[in-house]
C-alpha cells in the first residue's frame, strides 16, 4: 500500500518535506523554515534531480520549467519516489539492527530483532511515509551497530563512524539528539569491560565533535541562516508547551 491515497495526501506532514525539496529548484538551498533539520529534503532533491534527468533526457526533451509544470499538475510520482526512499532506508536499518543483534548475542539474537522490529506499526506506518523517520532509524540503527563493534573490537575509527550516524540521524529528526549519548556510553563501556584496551580522551573528544559537524553537514543553513533556526526553535518550544507558551516539561 505504498501508494496509499495519492494523488490526494492523508499525511499532513508530507507536503511539507516534498514541496520543499522541489523548491530547492529555484537555485536557493536554504529552506528559510526549520520545523525540521533538511537533510532528508536534499536527499529528497537528489532524488527529483536525478527524476528529472531520466524524464527530460538531461534536459534535451523536456525543460525544467516542464517538470515544474508535472509537479503541480501530477505530484503522486514525487510522493511515492519519496516514499520508497523511506522504504529502503526501513530496510537498511533492519540489516543494521541484524548486525548489532549479532554481536550482543550471535545470529539468532540478530534475526530476532530484525523480525521484531519489521513489524513494529510505528516502523511500518513512517516506511509508508515521504518523512525522515525512516532516515533516521537507519541512522541511529547504524550508529548502534557502530558501537556495539566498538565494544566488541575496539578500534577508534568504529566510534566516529558511530558518532558520525548520530550527527546525521540528528540532521535528519532533531528528537534523535538524545541517541548523542552513546558515543561517550559506548567510549566508557569499552574501557570498563576491557580494562587497559580503552581509548584515551583525545579519542573520545574528537569522536565527540564529529556529531555537530555532521549535523550542520545536513543541515547547513542552521548556521548560514541562524535567526530563522533560533525563531523556529522558539516557536516550536511554545507550540509544544503549555497554553500560556510555557514548556511542557519532562
Amino acid at each position: 500500500a505504498i501508494g496509499y491515497g495519492l494523488p490526494a495526501v492523508f499525511n499532513g506532514d508530507e507536503p511539507h518535506h516534498v514541496d520543499v525539496a522541489v523548491s530547492f529548484g529555484r537555485g536557493s538551498l536554504n529552506t528559510g523554515v526549520f520545523k525540521y533539520p533538511t537533510l532528508w529534503m536534499y536527499v529528497l532533491f537528489l532524488l527529483y534531480a536525478a527524476g528529472f534527468i531520466l524524464w527530460s533526457g538531461a534536459g534535451l526533451w523536456r525543460s525544467p520549467q516542464a517538470f515544474g509544470e508535472l509537479f503541480v499538475r501530477d505530484p503522486a510520482g514525487f510522493y511515492l519516489a519519496g516514499r520508497l526512499a523511506a522504504t529502503a532506508f526501513s530496510l537498511t536499518g533492519l540489516w543494521w539492527v541484524y548486525r548489532a543483534g549479532c554481536l550482543a548475542g550471535g545470529r539468532a539474537s540478530g534475526a530476532l530483532a530484525a523480525a521484531l522490529i519489521a513489524v513494529s506499526p510505528s516502523l511500518v506506518e513512517l516506511a509508508h511515509t515521504a518523512k525522515p523517520d525512516s532516515m533516521m532509524f537507519s541512522l541511529a540503527a547504524w550508529s548502534w551497530w557502530q558501537a556495539m563493534a566498538y565494544l566488541s573490537l575496539g578500534g577508534g575509527n568504529r566510534l566516529f563512524l558511530c558518532a558520525a550516524g548520530v550527527g546525521l540521524s540528528i540532521s535528519s529528526q532533531y528528537t534523535a539528539a538524545p541517541l548523542a549519548v552513546l558515543v561517550p556510553a559506548a567510549w566508557q563501556a569499552r574501557r570498563l569491560s576491557r580494562p587497559g584496551r580503552g581509548d584515551g580522551l583525545v579519542v573520545l573528544a574528537a569522536a565527540l565533535a564529529i556529531v555537530p559537524l555532521l549535523f550542520v553537514a545536513g543541515s547547513p543553513f542552521v548556521l548560514l541562516d541562524a535567526p530563522s533556526f533560533a525563531r523556529d526553535l522558539r516557536d516550536s518550544w511554545a507550540a509544544y508547551g503549555a497554553g500560556d507558551g510555557a514548556a511542557a516539561g519532562w
